[in-house]
């Protein structure tokens, strides 16, 4: 019964995500967040990643930013999870050029998931640019 609620959670997220083809705001995303039912933390998080990875993808990297925090939030205790929530950020403040806040957040990555090379990778460029820069 738990699954088949929460597949029906997941599935009328999905729905409500894409509307129609139509891209979730970042208002309707943390709405859509705070009114999901209690077991549906996985739902929230799943949701506001997708919607900030839509972001990231047209380089909207603020709006991005606020959707990943806010699938920080309802990420759990999951390392791996919460690392790829970490490195996604990294991603975005690498693309608002603030290369210390990138930084921070691939550091964050790697400490919860020393296996995550994209993480790495990520630290790897910072220290390239950084170099290029002086």
């Amino acid at each position: 019964m738990k699954t088949t609620l929460i597949l029906i959670g997941i599935i009328s997220a999905a729905i409500s995500l894409t509307g129609c083809g139509k891209e979730m705001t970042i208002v309707q995303a943390k709405q859509k967040a705070a009114n999901e039912p209690a077991f549906a933390t996985e739902v929230r998080w799943k949701n506001s990643y997708n919607a900030a990875l839509a972001h990231y993808n047209k380089k909207e990297y603020s709006q991005a930013l606020e959707l990943y925090a806010v699938a920080l939030k309802y990420s759990g205790e999951d390392d791996e999870t919460r690392s790829w929530i970490y490195f996604s950020m990294g991603r975005c403040w690498e693309g608002l050029k603030d290369l210390a806040k990138a930084e921070q957040n691939y550091i964050m990555a790697q400490n919860l998931d020393p296996n995550l090379s994209e993480a790495s990778d990520g630290l790897a460029r910072i220290t390239k640019l950084r170099a290029q820069q002086d």
